[in-house]
């Protein structure tokens, strides 16, 4: 529920300028569809977050599940005449990019999980806000080890 809702109001957002019942529409024309375009990627995404090569996970979850689920948006939008469907994509493409690798990354620690794997979403919940902190942070990060790894091996 919580993606429709911030999918939605990117759709919404974008289609302001063709006015506020254009802007609904958007909005209500994704919820619909969203939901359960959401609980199949979180399934692939828990699915395949311990598999191997890595490259190769990565390849199909920051690229071919969203390509797929991009393509069923398009549709179902152009079906329905969202007014600004080339900026409601591109917008939600930018925020696939992102949500995608959080996604992976809290997974990966445990988090937002489903099945036996899960805790109680409330736990979930509280650890949001140190998982968001980590994942901003996560390429800083990495570019600090990659400059220390280049530093250690000069010397």
């Amino acid at each position: 529920m919580f993606t429709a809702l911030v999918r939605g109001a990117v759709f919404f957002a974008t289609n302001l300028v063709a006015g506020v019942p254009a802007a609904i529409r958007a909005f209500a024309v994704d919820a619909l569809f969203r939901v359960p375009l959401s609980g199949i990627y979180a399934a692939i995404t828990q699915a395949l977050r311990s598999a191997q090569p890595r490259w190769a996970v990565l390849v199909v979850i920051g690229v071919a599940v969203p390509m797929f689920g991009h393509s069923v948006e398009f549709l179902v939008h152009w079906l329905f005449e969202t007014p600004e469907l080339r900026v409601s994509i591109l917008a939600s493409v930018i925020f696939s990019a992102a949500s995608t690798l959080f996604n992976l990354f809290s997974m990966e620690r445990g988090v937002f999980l489903v099945g036996a794997a899960a805790q109680p979403f409330r736990e979930d919940l509280k650890r949001l806000p140190a998982l968001l902190l980590d994942f901003v942070l996560a390429p800083a990060r990495l570019a600090f080890r990659v400059v220390l790894n280049r530093d250690a091996e000069s010397t």
